[in-house]
């Protein structure tokens, strides 16, 4: 039997906020330590504390760095200090010996994919969307030099393997999964309720959710709208509340929990007005949760996810007219609700872990 590397290292961005980001990584992490890998993760942050369940078997350790990735200092003071963090890195990750190395940040890539000495297997492992992943031109000439270097990168459906294949021959795609399986899902929702996580950034389309619930919420008066969420967004939305008498109705609250399963079955439709997204975790949670969602068809993920008609909507992007339709029709729609309710869990199946942990399994070996 062909012998697989045992011993992988991921270095990661942090662990220490509700995030898609953290939730996938941890899960993964998870699932390949239960499988019999041995599992360390290098956090490049002041803190090893984890929001999400860690196995006691995976070993975190930190290292606080910049890169040179700041507005301190100047332009050579800069360079200097990317030299000195690429190389704390590199020490750091020799110290555990790895078989195969998995980097969730591109600068975290560069600076092991320039290092001589490597005599790893090392993959950068593509969270962000390519397209508004923008750097300036000294990082992006490294990228193009870097990325060739490694040997492989990791992206999260086939639109970013394409995208990503102009810096590497070698770009596999592993699809996030879930491990949240509701067996007594019903399709009978009668929940006024809409839902949204997000971080409360503009990336997000944070602006354009409080201009389309505003409408909603005015002209149906028996639903409200909650907002899960953290971001410096916040106060906007709080005083938009204020401002339009929205209290009770449109709902803003803080994660308080690393699972939002509740949230997700006590909830009708699920909104999310993203720009941009690689993937969207929270669209497969939602899902297996029996809960459609409506979605801008926005690069590159949601059109993984969401099946138009079948388990939610896709908007064109930036068009809150058809949003607003939308929504207006799944909320006077019970019958095409309900259906799409039903449709839904099935709809994610395929990402449950015991598809997407085979694709592992083969890039590892």
């Amino acid at each position: 039997m062909e012998a697989v590397p045992k011993n992988i290292v991921f270095v990661s961005s942090g662990l220490h906020v509700f995030g898609g980001l953290e939730s996938v990584t941890v899960a993964t992490t998870n699932m390949l330590v239960s499988n019999d890998y041995k599992v360390s993760i290098i956090v490049i942050s002041n803190s090893t504390v984890s929001v999400f369940p860690l196995h006691p078997q995976i070993v975190i350790k930190n290292i606080d760095l910049t890169f040179g990735i700041s507005q301190a200092g100047n332009l050579l003071s800069r360079k200097v200090e990317m030299i000195k963090d690429f190389s704390l890195l590199r020490n750091e990750v020799s110290l555990l010996q790895p078989d195969t190395v998995i980097c969730n940040e591109y600068s975290f890539s560069i600076a092991l994919a320039l290092d001589r000495k490597r005599k790893y297997t090392l993959f950068s492992w593509e969270h962000a969307h390519f397209s508004p992943d923008k750097k300036n031109w000294f990082w992006s000439l490294l990228t193009k030099v870097a990325y060739k270097k490694l040997d492989g990168i990791i992206c999260l459906n086939e639109d970013e393997k394409r995208l990503y294949q102009k810096y590497n021959n070698n770009v596999f795609c592993i699809p996030n999964f879930i491990q949240y399986k509701n067996t007594s899902i019903s399709a009978l929702k009668k929940i006024n309720q809409i839902l949204s996580v997000a971080r409360l950034t503009e990336a997000k389309g944070i602006h354009t959710l409080l201009q389309v619930g505003k409408l909603i919420l005015e002209k149906n008066e028996k639903w409200q709208w909650k907002i899960i969420g953290a971001g410096h967004l916040q106060n906007l939305i709080l005083t938009f509340i204020d401002e339009h008498k929205l209290h009770g109705r449109l709902i803003l609250e803080s994660a308080s929990t690393h699972h939002l399963w509740a949230e997700y079955e006590q909830s009708s439709i699920y909104v999310m007005t993203s720009l941009h997204e690689r993937f969207g975790m929270v669209l497969l949670e939602t899902l297996s949760c029996g809960t459609p969602c409506i979605a801008f068809d926005c690069e590159t993920g949601p059109r993984h996810i969401i099946k138009n008609g079948e388990n939610g909507m896709l908007i064109p992007l930036g068009n809150l007219e058809n949003l607003r339709e939308a929504i207006s029709f799944m909320i006077q729609n019970e019958v095409e609700r309900q259906r799409m309710s039903a449709l839904a869990p099935e709809s994610v199946a395929k990402f449950q872990v015991e598809n997407i942990f085979p694709l592992w399994q083969k890039l590892l070996r």
